[in-house]
């Protein structure tokens, strides 16, 4: 019984003696709940804070003698990770970290286990828990038994946890070593003259100049960022030298500057090491060295791609911000655009090959945009994709579609020296009188082979469907004088569908009434028709020019019909009692009389 008796300094009745790894806040709880203290912090009030983080001297004498430890024994046991110095700075004691799976083994604290980047336990290679799973609470060291939440009193040996891939546990052991072992470090990871603390903290820092914190979210990932900053010393310099080769879109790997940062709040050996760590740091920085960089990888500017597809730079970054490159990483608030590779300049440039605008196909066949609507509301030629029209403005054609049709009419078209008895199309189509030109219904039949004769075209001319030919029995046929097919017909509005035109442009009425300029700008003046501006350079209102091609009729399409020169018909109709109005055009109406008066009345001479 004497034995149990505490001497006069000695607060325990049962001294216990420190495990192997053993943290000193651990084993003052240890010691409480074996000798039924509830308070185990009483042992070190006025001595040091709770949960104890750094051992000065007058705790290094009192402690042992209170707790009943032989001084040499508690020395060694925790000068390492409590006292002074590059040791403690490694350790977080905010909240009490444990390993399930150890504590089931040997109910006792880690010290490792509170190493603030040690996110698994070297022993069960359990991922650390902080938080009660009972409660949810999170573990702190307000509690007299290691293994039970200071909460809710659950038993923390039975919690279950993640547990280390196996493939990690043969590179991390070397980490643990730096911090379970004694000194020296592990002689595979050489770096200097560095202690193991020191080399730790230097795996560490590389760890998360890789990967910041922001990006670690859980345990497991920092588990990785940790095996990254170990594979990257024992790779060093082949390692750094290749992040200082990265190609990606930035001035520099962001782990240069990260590492700088650490580099300048460290002092000594450490401070040294992490300086020859970033030595392979390249030395042109900025955006100089990005563009050394990108030029020399084959990449190309904004400016140097549009020069390289012809067009604009707005229009260029109108394409991306549509998606035709995908989703691009943005660079600040105007960088979205600043690089491109061969590869990109060839999907903009596919994309661009894929459409055509209306317009300038008109232009090259020598057509006019109404009349491209006609082909388009027949299915002979299609739009494209929705990507290309919310990218460019103005109706738009698919280009695989437009250049079959060419190459069908090409194929069909008869290159003809001597065009005597041949019409051309443009002046045949007067013939079915003010309106849409039914571009598509002759069309179809040349390419049906129904069009006697076919298309021709001026010999070494390249096809123009707008300066094609027809023959004499091809106009016949057409028109209703010939075969069984019925008279061809000018386009009802209605049957363009969504291709309706709302306005057309000078030359398209032009087109629509069969007239001169002149002309147009007679009615023009007198209010048939009306532009759907106030300027000069607005176009026509569609629906006023319908509405006046349905009543009159013009000198041109009357000399169609009569097959007459133009000038002629004004002549022959002088004093008939057929006179033009004021506008310049002949009542539609009137028309059977017209050109019987024509076939029947001599010319009056001047």
């Amino acid at each position: 019984m004497s034995s149990l008796v505490a001497t006069p300094m000695q607060l325990v009745a049962l001294p216990l003696a420190p495990e192997p790894q053993e943290s000193l806040a651990g084993f003052l709880c240890r010691v409480a709940h074996w000798n039924v203290i509830h308070r185990p912090w009483d042992f070190v009030g006025g001595v040091v804070r709770w949960p104890p983080v750094v051992l000065r001297s007058e705790a290094l004498q009192q402690l042992p003698i209170s707790l009943g430890v032989d001084r040499a024994v508690f020395d060694r046991a925790f000068r390492q990770s409590h006292t002074p110095g590059f040791g403690s700075r490694m350790m977080i004691w905010g909240r009490r970290r444990i390993s399930p799976a150890s504590l089931r083994q040997s109910p006792y604290h880690r010290t490792h286990w509170q190493v603030r980047a040690l996110r698994f336990c070297p022993e069960s290679w359990q991922i650390l828990i902080d938080q009660c799973p009972a409660c949810d609470e999170y573990l702190t060291w307000f509690t007299r038994s290691v293994d039970r939440c200071q909460s809710c009193d659950a038993d923390l040996q039975h919690a279950e946890a993640p547990y280390v891939p196996e493939e990690y546990r043969r590179e991390l052991s070397l980490v643990a070593q730096l911090v379970t072992e004694p000194p020296p470090a592990p002689a595979s990871i050489d770096f200097g003259p560095l202690t193991a603390p020191e080399l730790f903290e230097l795996i560490v820092i590389a760890g998360r100049c890789l990967r910041p914190s922001r990006e670690v979210a859980s345990p497991m990932q920092a588990v990785e960022s940790l095996l990254g900053g170990l594979r990257l010393i024992q790779g060093f310099p082949t390692s750094v030298r290749e992040l200082a080769r990265a190609k990606a879109n930035r001035a520099e790997h962001s782990f240069f500057r990260r590492l700088a940062c650490h580099a300048n709040y460290r002092q000594g050996r450490l401070k040294a090491a992490l300086q020859a760590l970033g030595s392979p740091r390249p030395a042109t920085l900025g955006m100089q060295r990005l563009r050394e960089a990108r030029l020399a990888q084959g990449f190309m500017t904004i400016r140097e791609l549009a020069a390289k597809l012809r067009i604009e730079r707005a229009d260029l970054r109108r394409l991306i911000d549509v998606g035709v490159l995908g989703e691009r990483a943005a660079r600040g608030r105007h960088r979205a655009c600043d690089w491109f590779s061969s590869e990109d300049a060839g999907q903009v440039e596919s994309f661009l090959k894929g459409r055509v605008s209306a317009t300038a196909w008109a232009r090259r066949m020598s057509l006019t945009v109404v009349d491209v609507r006609n082909l388009l509301s027949a299915g002979l030629l299609s739009e494209p994709s929705e990507m290309a029209r919310v990218a460019f403005s103005g109706l738009q054609l698919d280009a695989e579609i437009a250049v079959k049709l060419e190459s069908e009419l090409a194929a069909l078209a008869t290159p003809v020296a001597d065009l005597s008895g041949w019409i051309p199309v443009k002046q045949a189509l007067r013939r079915w009188g003010g309106g849409y030109k039914p571009w598509a219904a002759l069309l179809s039949a040349a390419l049906s082979r129904y069009l006697p004769g076919g298309l021709a075209l001026p010999e070494g001319m390249d096809l123009r469907i707008g300066d094609a030919w027809i023959s004499q029995e091809a106009l016949e046929c057409l028109s209703g004088e010939a075969g069984s097919q019925g008279r061809m017909s000018v386009v009802p509005p209605d049957a363009f569908a969504r291709y309706r035109p709302a306005t057309l442009s000078w030359g398209e009425v032009e087109e629509v009434l069969n007239c001169y300029p002149a002309d147009v700008a007679r009615v023009l003046a007198m209010g048939f028709i009306r532009r759907t501006g106030s300027n000069d350079d607005a176009n026509f209102d569609a629906a006023s020019v319908e509405e006046f091609a349905v009543s009159y009729v013009s000198q041109l399409e009357i000399s169609a019909l009569a097959e007459i020169p133009s000038r002629m018909v004004g002549h022959k109709l002088r004093g008939t009692g057929l006179e033009r109005t004021e506008t310049g055009f002949w009542r539609r109406t009137g028309l059977s009389e017209i050109l019987a008066a024509l076939a029947t009345h001599p010319v009056v001479p001047g």
